[in-house]
């Protein structure tokens, strides 16, 4: 069975390892980057006035 070992430690070198702590890490920044261009954006809210009607 050394070609199925071989195989698997291929495959370790062409995928990075990620700790979850990256995870955590890498979701807050999205995170603050998401709040840092949406601002006080409001998701239930139009914040453009209902100015024409169709």
């Amino acid at each position: 069975m050394a070609g199925a070992e071989g195989a698997a430690g291929r495959q370790s070198e062409l995928e990075p390892v990620v700790s979850l702590v990256d995870v955590l890490e890498e979701d807050e920044e999205l995170e603050n980057e998401a709040c840092a261009v949406l601002g006080g954006s409001d998701s239930e809210k139009c914040s453009y006035s209902q100015k024409f009607s169709l």
